[in-house]
């Protein structure tokens, strides 16, 4: 365990000389999806990987469901701005506007900032991490009267042109969380499921758990990564 801890130690260090704030929060949910993806067109092979979406307030996180359990297992080894900075290190395979994301290769981690409406994804070229930067108010929602239970909650049908992609959506209004997975918000509740008409693409909600009051914390992305690219 000593050997394991002066490695990580090593590895966060030269990070924490980016961060000059740490914004710590409580959660008020915490939902489980799977993405599953199909990465290459007509085979029938797919992929799948599990993401944790943690909200406040204030402020919510995604990233995958093993950077979480790493950051909650490095805050039992330091403080938590030192945990938080070891996750980031972790950050790799980059992003492009209205791109998705590619499972088990493209690592990131999305914050969403209710008070600004700014999306930001964390990333990297493999060389330089950096951030993208997007609004709440891009993703032109089209909500229709469709309407089906997922998960025991009566769910209703959105649809969204994301890049090349044409996504159908379903978000329950009784859970009054205008958030989802991966970069996608602000409809009026929390999306359950989301999938393109061509079938390459899906998030589904797995669990959730209200009133977690998990701890976690937010190395603000323009103190610790440097270089932007902002939708103009």
């Amino acid at each position: 365990m000593k050997t394991i801890s002066i490695i990580v130690w090593l590895l966060v260090l030269p990070l924490s000389l980016f961060a000059k704030e740490i914004q710590r929060e409580k959660s008020k949910i915490k939902c489980t999806y799977r993405h599953t993806t199909k990465p290459f067109i007509g085979d029938t092979l797919k992929v799948t990987e599990e993401f944790v979406l943690i909200s406040s307030d204030k402020v919510s996180m995604y990233l995958s469901a093993k950077a979480f359990n790493i950051s909650q297992k490095a805050n039992e080894l330091f403080s938590q701005k030192t945990s938080e900075l070891f996750i980031s290190s972790f950050q790799s395979g980059g992003r492009i506007l209205n791109q998705m994301p590619k499972t088990k290769i493209n690592n990131y981690k999305v914050y969403k900032f209710s008070d600004s409406r700014k999306v930001i994804t964390l990333t990297s070229d493999f060389i330089t991490p950096f951030q993208l930067e997007e609004s709440m108010d891009d993703f032109d929602w089209i909500i229709t009267n469709e309407m089906k239970e997922i998960l025991g909650y009566q769910c209703i049908k959105a649809t969204l042109g994301f890049g090349v992609y044409h996504l159908e959506v379903w978000f329950a209004p009784e859970i009054p969380i205008s958030d989802g997975p991966f970069v996608f918000c602000g409809l009026p509740g929390l999306i359950l499921k989301i999938q393109d008409t061509e079938k390459r693409h899906s998030f589904e909600l797995l669990t959730i758990e209200k009133d977690g009051d998990i701890e976690f914390t937010i190395a603000h992305p323009e103190d610790v990564f440097k270089g932007k690219i902002t939708k103009g």
